[in-house]
């Protein structure tokens, strides 16, 4: 083994390339050493050294297994063990499979340990730091979050799911196969299983998530099929999944199809010839029970490992069950569109799970199954479904979600909600017990259940179950994809009895919507303060900033490609008109939600703003841990400088003056199909129509038009704002924001549009005179007075040829209006109304 100090302490750079090479050099490193068993510590481990693999690594045939696998093997063949993992942060579940591994075979000649990285975090465990094969690099804080977020987003080439602990059913297509492929299959397979179990098809949920693949630039997706009607009327006392789905994914003309269908397992069920199980399915089941309790002395020191083997073993083979059911309607769904009709498994999923020796047999009996004898004796009456916090966090954790809770909109989204909870489970339960010993091997048994996460959603939000329980199992599929959420059994004790649940947890990767989110944010503030030599950035300058990264993503075409070739935040960006702070703001989109990043990150404490509207770090611990790295390579980085330098250059021009930069974003978003301000234009003359002619003079009605006429002014670009020279500071960015502004401004050179927008509230105050004697806002003569004169202007005449100037000046005051009739002043005012350049 290298010594400690000899180590490389290498960064990746923020690149992808750079750590494209570092992936390909372990993946030839690790395959190298062929006298080895090779674990794989699940999830990522295997599925990176898939990817390598399928990147020009040549794996020489060697088996690979993960920890799941060591009760299955045959240890007296096995003399030199290598350990891999994508890497090692705190070191606790590495720590435990070296641990377990060097306990169930003390004359080991080796044990090995190749993460692609560590952190000196994980150095301080002797176990590790001695296992560490030559030339591990040791990855930045800073660099971890690009790190992690890059890797999981690799696993998406692969067509499978994340996870490995599931039976994977293939079958090749005659064409590649697109996602509306997906959709017509899943489409018919609702149809037939609705008449196949006598429900409507509306009672079948299927649907599809997407995920931003920051280095490819493209979004994956996969598609789920909800699947919970079939044991929706079992028979009291019959074991049911905890939920149960099949997931669909897609690589070129191969689709791979993952069946989920995990029960809670009663420890004492455990046994050979065990209840769960009849015909093959029992055969296989003792096949493997046979060969693990041979090896389960070893497993003293750590028998719930050994245990929570056999509970996937178990969900394994009942998720296989699940599938059959659903085999031959799924396969007449898409049968004009494969290939062979027919199902394949591959030996080296089953592997992973069951180790060399154990799975070929494995393979070989569930490859004969054609259907399913029913079970009837296989009882299980859980009191399951709540969630495994440990007591010295939970009133923490507890605290956070509800905190989270209380900001505006929160609790409208299922999605920010669940962001909430697994955001609230790492930073308080997870990073909180890393201050327990490390070989503490039971400090990552907790989570929450599906059910736990319906019951707590449910009690603070107005979403009713059925609805709750669909959005639920989205936002944990998504989160599942992208690394956010790890499933994983842990056992819940309860005297005597013990059963084991699947219950989700807090994964590496950070939430897109919240924590991923939040240190974008950061690293924008940060570098604005770098690049301004000051400790604060005014609220409109980081909108403009945030519009700029909006407006690119909109247009991204050839030319844009050069000054921003990535999405910054991976969501969908929509802006809106901030009422608060009367200019456009950027938002995400969420579930519909349209969530200001800004005010977002105030009310999280990530920013404060002070009394002149300036942006700076938040104190709070949360800002202070989310203030190191982000997950934008070193590329975008350099361009977000650049748009950054060219925001402050802007900003110094104008002395920082809100009112020039909310003009410019409104000439940016005039023409924005999320914003159409015509159609906001005449739907508010629409509205005051409708009241003229129904003779409706409601003074709360007629007010909110009032703030409606208001904010189309505020929104609408002034003919007369010119946009400042910047083209030495960034001429690519200059022109295509110039290019912008010049189509919009000729537009409006002749001004109609602006002075119709801006004399709006003339019509709306004459009713509202008219019909109650008094008037909105500032209303006066003089206003009135600009008002003839513009209408005088126009020369366009009643449709009985009455001058308009000449009729708007009865008694040389809108008073005088009270002198008319109400048919003349409905009829007047109509017209008056129906005068638009914006329906031209």
């Amino acid at each position: 083994m290298m010594p400690i100090n000899n180590r490389q302490n290498y960064s990746f750079l923020q690149d992808y390339n750079n750590l494209d090479v570092a992936l390909q050099i372990w993946g030839e490193g690790y395959f190298g050493k062929e006298d080895f068993l090779h674990v794989a510590i699940a999830r990522k481990a295997p599925r990176l050294l898939e990817w390598v693999c399928q990147n020009g690594v040549d794996s020489n045939g060697i088996p690979i297994v993960t920890e799941l696998a060591l009760p299955f093997l045959d240890w007296n063949k096995i003399n030199k063990v290598l350990v891999a993992d994508e890497a090692i942060y705190h070191g606790t579940t590495f720590e435990k499979v070296l641990a377990l591994i060097s306990n169930i075979k003390e004359n080991l000649d080796s044990i090995e340990a190749a993460p692609v990285v560590t952190t000196t975090d994980a150095l301080n465990s002797k176990l590790i730091a001695n296992a560490l094969v030559e030339g591990t690099s040791i990855i930045n804080q800073s660099a971890i979050p690009f790190y992690v977020d890059t890797i999981i987003s690799k696993f998406y080439d692969l067509g499978k799911p994340y996870d490995v602990e599931y039976p994977l059913f293939y079958i090749d297509f005659k064409k590649e196969i697109k996602n509306e492929d997906i959709e017509k299959i899943l489409k018919r397979l609702a149809q037939t299983e609705a008449v196949s179990h006598s429900i409507s098809e509306d009672a079948i949920d299927y649907y599809s998530v997407s995920n931003y693949y920051r280095e490819k630039n493209t979004k994956n997706t996969s598609f789920t099929y909800i699947t919970d009607y079939l044991t929706s009327n079992s028979a009291y006392g019959l074991a049911v999944p905890d939920f149960s789905k099949l997931r669909f994914f897609k690589k070129g003309k191969r689709l791979c199809i993952a069946s989920i269908s995990p029960y809670t397992i009663p420890e004492h069920y455990i046994t050979e010839d065990a209840q769960m199980f009849v015909g093959e399915l029992l055969k296989v089941w003792n096949l493997l029970y046979k060969k693990a309790r041979e090896n389960a002395r070893s497993f003293n020191d750590n028998r719930s490992q050994w245990y929570k083997s056999m509970v996937m073993t178990s969900n394994y083979l009942l998720s296989f069950a699940h599938f059959l059911q659903l085999r031959q309607n799924l396969l007449l769904a898409m049968q004009d569109e494969v290939i062979d009709k027919r199902f394949y498994m591959r030996l080296e999923d089953i592997q992973y799970l069951f180790g060399l020796d154990m799975s070929q047999q494995v393979l070989e009996i569930l490859e004969s199954i054609d259907c399913l004898e029913s079970n009837r004796s296989f009882f299980c009456i859980s009191s399951g479904g709540d969630s495994i916090i440990p007591s010295d966090y939970v009133q923490q954790y507890n605290y956070q979600i509800a905190l989270d809770n209380l900001r505006d909109g929160q609790t409208k989204s299922v999605s920010l909600m669940i962001s909430s909870i697994f955001s609230a489970m790492h930073w308080q339960v997870e990073i909180e017990s890393r201050n327990k010993g490390r070989d503490d091997y039971e400090r990552l048994s907790f989570g929450e259940s599906y059910n736990s996460m319906i019951n707590r959603l449910g009690s603070s939000s107005s979403f009713s179950t059925l609805e709750l329980s669909r959005l639920v199992h989205r936002c944990i599929d998504e989160r599942i994809d992208k690394g956010t959420v790890v499933p994983g059994y842990v056992r819940n004790r309860q005297g005597v009895y013990s059963e084991w649940v699947r219950l989700f947890r807090s994964g590496e990767n950070e939430d897109v919507y919240k924590d991923q989110l939040f240190r974008i944010v950061l690293s924008i503030v940060s570098r604005c303060f770098e690049l301004s030599n000051t400790q604060f950035i005014s609220r409109a300058s980081f909108e403009y900033i945030l519009t700029i990264i909006y407006l690119l993503q909109r247009d991204r075409g050839c030319a844009e490609k050069e000054i921003l070739d990535k999405d910054i935040f991976g969501i969908p960006l929509v802006p809106v008109f901030d009422r608060e702070t009367n200019m456009y703001a950027i938002t995400i989109d969420v579930d519909g939600q349209y969530v200001g990043i800004v005010d977002y990150a105030l009310t999280s404490e990530i920013v404060k703003v002070d009394n002149f509207g300036n942006l700076s770090f938040s104190s709070s611990t949360y800002a202070q841990r989310l203030s190191s790295g982000c997950v934008l390579d070193g590329k975008v980085l350099e361009e977000m400088n650049n748009i950054i330098s060219f925001v402050i250059a802007y900003d110094k021009k104008i002395f920082g003056d809100s009112d020039d930069t909310r003009e410019l974003l409104n000439y940016f978003f005039y023409l924005d199909k999320n914003i159409d301000l015509r159609r906001l234009v005449k739907e508010g003359k629409k509205e005051l129509v409708k009241m003229i002619e129904e003779d409706n003079g409601s003074l709360s009605q007629l007010n909110q038009l009032s703030k409606l006429f208001s904010e189309i002014f505020l929104r609408f670009p002034d003919f007369r704002f010119g946009l400042d020279e910047q083209e030495y500071t960034n001429s690519k960015l200059y022109k295509y924001l110039n290019d912008i502004y010049e189509s919009i401004n000729e537009q409006l050179q002749d001004r109609k549009m602006f002075y119709e927008v801006s004399f709006l509230d003339v019509p709306l105050n004459l009713w509202t005179y008219y019909k109650n004697h008094t008037t909105l806002d500032d209303f006066d003569e003089e206003y009135y007075e600009d008002y003839i004169n513009w209408v005088e202007s126009d020369k366009s005449p009643f449709m009985d040829k009455t001058g308009c100037a000449s009729w708007l000046k009865i008694n040389n005051s809108f008073q005088g209006i009270l002198n008319c009739s109400a048919h003349e002043v409905k009829q007047r005012l109509i017209e008056l109304l129906n005068i638009s350049k914006f329906d031209e």
